[in-house]
């Protein structure tokens, strides 16, 4: 009779371990597709400021190369 229950105790502990990794397996799983959404709209923003910084950079371009022609005049 130790034996059977032995056995159920075995079994009861393997049950428990499979469910707590198949939770950690679902948090995981959750958390990378959290970080990755996450990381999308960071590269969107990023992926905007840097248009605006070129746009940017183009017009003090345009306008330094005004005030050279203008001093040169």
């Amino acid at each position: 009779m130790a034996e059977v229950q032995r056995d159920w105790q075995h079994r009861e502990f393997i049950e428990s371990v499979t469910v707590n990794v198949l939770k950690i397996v679902e948090f995981l799983n959750k958390f990378d597709i959290s970080t990755r959404y996450r990381l999308s709209k960071l590269n969107d923003q990023l992926s905007t400021l840097e248009r605006r910084m070129d746009s940017a950079e183009a017009q003090l371009s345009t306008v330094f190369q005004q005030q050279q022609e203008g001093h040169n005049e």
